[in-house]
């Protein structure tokens, strides 16, 4: 057990060390917690979102589910 990671502060984002069974474990348990269907992984529009996360600089903000619902809106005007 690492007892550093329960001495942060809630919001913080400890980020693990890669590894294909923990990547495949993350995958699984958004998947999951999110009732996705497990075909998803597959989607070309997945892949391709993995892999321009890849290729940023540093790693991306996230933003939020109100950002997205806007940009939504804009592109379907």
């Amino acid at each position: 057990m690492n007892i550093t990671r329960f001495l942060q502060p809630k919001n913080t984002l400890v980020i693990e060390e890669f590894s294909q069974e923990i990547w495949e474990e993350k995958l699984l348990t958004f998947l999951t917690v999110a009732r996705l269907p497990f075909r998803l992984i597959e989607h070309p529009e997945f892949h391709r979102l993995i892999r321009i996360a890849q290729s940023a600089p540093i790693v991306p903000d996230i933003p939020s589910a109100k950002t997205i619902r806007r940009r939504l809106q804009f592109s379907v005007q």
